[in-house]
C-alpha cells in the first residue's frame, strides 16, 4: 500500500492501452454491423440504445487508447489536450452510463408492464445528452473546484480542494445510483420468471427460447454493473485513505472500465446477433422468388424485431407477450 511510483502508473498505462485497444476494436465492430443491418436492427427499440452506448463506448476507448499509448511511450501531454479529452471522456463515460440505464429501464419496462419507451425517444435523448453536458462542462467553469489535467497515467477530472470530492460527486454518486437501480430492476426480473417458472412450468417451457433471448439482452446492463464494480470500490478506498491505494485493485479498476466496450460487444454481437446476422445474410443469397413477403416475415422473426404490443400486460399468465416483445425489442 502507499502512494503509487512511476513503474506502476507505467504498467497502468499499458493495461489501459490493451484494454481500451480491444474496445475500440469491439465496438467499431458493433456500430459497423448496425450500419450494415440497419433497415432490420435498428427497427428496435433495443437495438437502437444498444447502438447509442456502442457510440459512447468506441469514444470513452478512443480517448483511453490515444493518451495511454502516449504515456506508455513517455511522450509529453500537453495540458490543452488533457483538457479536450477530459471533457469527451467524462462526456462519453457519463452519457454510457444513462445510456445502459435507459436499457435496462426498457428491458424491465418490457418484462414487467408490457410497455416501451420508444415514443420518448427524442425527449430520452434530449435528456441523456443534456445531463451528460452539464456534467463535463462543469470542471471547465468551475476551475476552483475541480478541472481537467493529467493525473497518474491519464486525462482526467482533478480536485482543486480538500477534500477531494469533485470526482466522486460528477461521476461516481451516478454510477452508484445506476448500479442499485439496475441491480432492483433485474432482480424483479429475475424473481418475476422464477416465479412463473414455479407456478406455470408448461408456460415457461414452451417460450424457453423466448426466455433465453431476453437473458442475453439482460447481460449489457450487468456487464455494466461488473466492469464498474471495481472502480466504485476503489474510489471509496481512497476517499477513505487518500495516501494508501491498493495496486491490485487500481488494477482491476483500470482494466474492467477499459474493457467494458469489448464484454459490450461480445454479449450484443456474439451471444446475441451474430447467428441471425449470418441467417439474414444468407438469406440476401437466396434467389428472388423467395424474397416474397413470407420471406421478409421468416428474415424479421430471425432476427426478432417485431415490436411490442401498445396495450399493457398484467399478471404472470402474460408472460408469453412480455417476454417475446422483450427479444423482438
Amino acid at each position: 500500500m502507499g502512494k503509487l511510483n512511476q513503474d506502476q502508473y507505467d504498467h497502468l498505462a499499458v493495461i489501459s492501452a490493451v484494454a481500451n485497444l480491444l474496445s475500440l476494436v469491439g465496438t467499431t465492430v458493433t456500430i459497423f454491423s448496425f450500419i450494415k443491418l440497419r433497415k432490420i436492427v435498428l427497427t428496435s427499440f433495443i437495438n437502437h440504445l444498444a447502438l447509442c452506448i456502442a457510440v459512447c463506448d468506441f469514444f470513452s476507448a478512443l480517448w483511453y487508447a490515444i493518451v495511454a499509448l502516449i504515456n506508455a511511450r513517455h511522450a509529453y501531454l500537453p495540458e490543452s489536450f488533457c483538457v479536450f479529452q477530459g471533457f469527451f471522456q467524462e462526456l462519453s463515460y457519463s452519457a454510457a452510463n444513462y445510456w445502459t440505464l435507459v436499457f435496462a429501464t426498457e428491458t424491465f419496462l418490457q418484462v414487467m408492464r408490457g410497455r416501451s419507451l420508444r415514443h420518448r425517444a427524442v425527449e430520452i435523448h434530449a435528456v441523456v445528452w443534456s445531463v451528460s453536458f452539464v456534467s463535463s462542462i462543469l470542471p471547465l467553469i468551475a476551475k476552483s473546484w475541480v478541472t481537467y489535467g493529467l493525473l497518474g497515467s491519464v486525462c482526467w477530472i482533478k480536485d482543486q480542494v480538500n477534500p477531494p470530492l469533485g470526482r466522486f460527486i460528477l461521476l461516481y454518486i451516478e454510477v452508484y445510483i445506476i448500479m442499485i437501480v439496475i441491480s432492483i430492476q433485474y432482480g424483479r426480473i429475475a424473481w418475476f420468471i422464477y416465479s412463473v417458472s414455479k407456478e406455470s412450468p408448461k408456460s415457461y417451457g414452451k417460450h424457453r427460447t423466448g426466455i433465453s433471448t431476453l437473458l442475453k439482452i439482460s447481460l449489457i446492463p450487468i456487464v455494466y454493473v461488473c466492469m464498474w464494480l471495481p472502480a466504485s470500490i476503489n474510489r471509496v478506498q481512497i476517499a477513505a485513505d487518500p495516501e494508501n491505494n491498493i495496486y491490485g485493485l487500481t488494477v482491476a479498476h483500470v482494466f474492467c472500465n477499459s474493457i467494458i466496450g469489448f464484454c459490450n460487444a461480445l454479449v450484443y454481437g456474439f451471444l446475441l446477433n451474430f447467428n441471425k446476422v449470418v441467417d439474414f445474410l444468407n438469406e440476401q443469397k437466396l434467389p428472388k422468388a423467395h424474397s416474397s413477403s413470407n420471406s421478409s416475415h421468416s428474415i424479421e422473426n430471425e432476427l426478432h424485431t417485431i415490436e411490442i404490443s401498445s396495450s399493457p400486460t398484467s399478471g404472470k399468465d402474460e408472460l408469453t407477450s412480455s417476454v417475446e416483445s422483450t427479444a423482438g425489442a
